[in-house]
């Protein structure tokens, strides 16, 4: 689970923007929407299951969701990277001086019962500083921390005794462009594998926009029809729930056609031929019209019942294994209607128990209409003079309990709206 994310001189981000998922206590409404992580160290302080991020186009919404997934990816792969191999380096562009500057990511997570601190800042080069620090007992615990020394062209480590076990042989194997927890974890260093854990099992990204090369794929709903899966029976009830008319769902294993065989039987070898004969899966879902059912086929169905039937297993898995997972453009080919029915699943706990958080952006103003987002829940981007990002949540405008939160975000009262020129122009 996710409590804080930092990054700097990242994208269209210049200073250090922050995004926590700490819930306020001023705030007394939508209790299930929070939760408590009861760890040592963190009494009364509560967790959101999920957290909206709005602003107008190119604001920085997506550039917050690319940097978790920049760091993850970081993460999870940079001991394997070749020595030669640049850092994913991105820095804000419109300042001249940020592009020699370090790009700095910082989280604050729990994985496993243990509460973390990671932080990292690199160049294409190398990792300028990483540490690690761990609070097991509620009492913070320094794992390690490594700093660059350009006058030695090496590493100052600081690592107290009896906290992170690690011998100075997989120290040093240690590359200036991976990480420590990614090159220990893959030398089975347990402790190391805890903290890796979370990047690699519990955190997930996702991007359902526009600009995606190829659609959302379907195979994992799919797949939880076709295996008879205990999320099969409420993937169909969202989609039941959803009054799209869908009433059940027909998946099978399709083989490619005969001719297509035959050519790849002429031009492949056996083994790429069998590596390349998966079977594909077949979609069918059934709709209910007035007096009978009907079949149709996936390629004929809406974007929208496609998006949703996709975007439904793996909502469901999120929650079935409290993942923590970052959205872009959550509403895309979706209703406002449809929308909010999956953000109820996140924030009831009876659905999701064991505290799934979804971070999510979006240009939906109807979400904050009615009794679905806490004040705290809701955060904006917004680009300054320089053109750099800034990442504010509504309660710094302290709304009032009752205000209009649907009228003030329209009327610009919290900004992180666009600035049309009056008639685009037009005479």
């Amino acid at each position: 689970m996710l409590i804080e994310f930092g990054v700097e001189n990242f994208g269209s981000i210049d200073s250090r923007q922050t995004l926590s998922l700490v819930a306020s206590n001023y705030y007394k409404d939508l209790e299930d929407n929070v939760f408590d992580p009861k760890l040592p160290g963190l009494a009364g302080v509560r967790l959101l299951r999920g957290v909206s991020l709005y602003g107008p186009n190119a604001s920085g919404k997506s550039t917050v969701v690319k940097a978790m997934h920049v760091l993850q990816h970081m993460v999870v792969h940079s001991a394997a990277t070749a020595p030669d191999n640049p850092l994913p380096y991105n820095p804000f562009r419109l300042n001249p001086q940020r592009g020699t500057d370090p790009t700095k990511f910082f989280v604050a997570f729990v994985h496993e019962g243990v509460r973390f601190e990671y932080d990292i800042h690199y160049v294409p080069e190398r990792v300028l500083y990483e540490g690690l620090f761990a609070f097991p007992h509620g009492r913070e615990q320094a794992w390690f921390e490594r700093t660059w020394n350009p006058e030695t062209a090496s590493y100052d480590w600081r690592r107290p005794a009896g906290n992170l076990k690690i011998s100075n042989e997989l120290l040093d194997m240690v590359r200036e462009n991976s990480l420590l927890v990614s090159s220990g974890a893959q030398f089975n260093n347990p402790q190391l594998k805890k903290a890796y854990g979370w990047f690699s099992h519990s955190l997930g990204t996702l991007n359902l926009g526009a600009d995606l090369d190829m659609p959302f794929d379907p195979s994992y709903s799919a797949s939880q029809i076709k295996d008879g899966s205990p999320l099969r029976d409420r993937l169909m009830m969202i989609l039941a729930h959803a009054d799209i008319g869908v009433v059940d769902a027909k998946v099978e294993e399709q083989e490619p056609p005969a001719e297509m065989l035959e050519v790849m039987r002429r031009l492949l070898q056996p083994e790429a031929i069998a590596s390349m004969q998966d079977r594909s899966l077949s979609i069918a879902l059934e709709h209910k019209g007035a007096t009978s059912t009907a079949s149709i086929d996936w390629v004929n169905e809406s974007a929208g019942t496609r998006r949703l039937f996709a975007l439904a297993g793996p909502w469901l898995d999120v929650l079935e294994r409290g993942l923590t997972v970052f959205i872009d453009e959550l509403d895309a080919s979706l209703h406002p209607v449809l929308v909010a029915e999956l953000l109820k699943t996140l924030f009831s706990p009876k659905t999701n128990p064991r505290g799934a958080q979804v971070i999510f952006t979006t240009h939906n103003p109807f979400l904050l209409t009615g009794s679905l987002l806490r004040r705290d829940q809701v955060w904006f981007t917004e680009k300054d003079h320089s053109g750099a990002t800034h990442l504010y949540p509504l309660s710094d405008y302290k709304p009032r309990p009752k205000e209009a939160l649907f009228n003030g975000y329209l009327a610009g009262r919290y900004g992180a709206i666009p600035m049309i020129p009056p008639g685009l122009g037009i005479e």
